[in-house]
């Protein structure tokens, strides 16, 4: 299982990479690699306060996720308090 994973997560990465050269080789628009740390930075916590719950259910931990995520995008200014509004009301 542990094989499977780590080919996942190679493929997943090979995948991204050609498609970072594809895109800038079309439009030579690089990403802005500020708020990419930052949504990486805000998917390690979320990661860790997912680790940190006990085997609950698995919708709880979905909304308990996704909700981890929102706050920490927004508390290291990933995202600003308008975009954020924005999201929860539409």
């Amino acid at each position: 299982a542990a094989g499977a994973a780590w080919v996942t997560v190679f493929s997943e990465v090979s995948i991204a990479i050609l498609l970072f050269i594809l895109t800038y080789r079309f439009t030579r628009v690089l990403p802005n690699l500020t708020v990419t740390g930052k949504c990486l930075g805000a998917t390690i916590l979320m990661m860790l306060v997912l680790l940190a719950l006990p085997a609950w259910h698995v919708i709880i931990l979905v909304l308990l996720g996704g909700a981890a995520y929102l706050l920490f995008l927004f508390l290291l200014k990933a995202i600003s308090r308008a975009t954020l509004k924005e999201m929860l009301t539409s």
